[in-house]
């Protein structure tokens, strides 16, 4: 028997809450990121969306076939973290029994970055693009997206044959996630004002 895999990332963002987390609330939010025990992301952002907290755990959508039958799961874009809204203690989720620990921002500049970046992967979800994680270090084109459903994005740009892939990080974790841009799209370096099609 065959089996094959596809992933979609144009997923209804199921473990954020509110929905309009982004949409109403205004740039320079603070984070603060959970790292919960294994596998147990979305445990613990039902444990949140049950308290009424707001938070984001970022997933894409990934359909395995086997044996004629087909399965959609929810996988993390970034495995083991949930960005919870506001500056967070431990105390604060500990009747959840899911957290291993909590990374926040030490500073200002730098709560503003993870809140631009997280930005950028909730964009590249809605998108309808191709967004899926990557475990090791890519260095690219430090770019921004000039137009489209990604506009305003920034990321390193990986040029792969015909095609371009964005790499959107998490600094403050060492994370990443890639998007699979599409060949109409426009781009910018961010140390120059000349306008990039690939």
């Amino acid at each position: 028997m065959n089996n094959q895999e596809t992933t979609n990332s144009r997923t209804v963002q199921t473990y954020m809450w509110p929905c309009e987390l982004f949409t109403e609330n205004e740039e320079n939010t603070f984070w603060t990121c959970v790292r919960t025990k294994p596998r147990w992301e979305k445990r613990f952002s039902r444990w949140l969306r049950s308290k009424n907290i707001p938070h984001f755990l970022p997933v894409f959508e990934k359909t395995t076939t086997s044996h004629r039958k087909t399965r959609t799961t929810e996988i993390p874009v970034i495995p083991s973290y949930v960005f919870v809204q506001g500056n967070r203690n431990k105390t604060d989720f500990q009747y959840s029994g899911c957290v291993a620990y909590i990374i926040k921002p030490s500073c200002a500049p730098e709560a503003s970055l993870l809140d631009a970046q997280l930005r950028d992967i909730w964009c590249s979800l809605n998108s309808g693009m191709l967004v899926v994680p990557i475990h090791e270090f890519i260095s690219g084109e430090k770019v921004e997206v000039v137009d489209g459903p990604l506009q305003g994005t920034r990321g390193q740009f990986v040029r792969n044959g015909k095609h371009g892939t964005l790499i959107i990080s998490i600094e403050l974790l060492g994370s990443s996630a890639a998007v699979e841009l599409t060949a109409d799209s426009h781009i910018e370096p961010l140390e120059s004002p000349q306008h990039i099609a690939y």
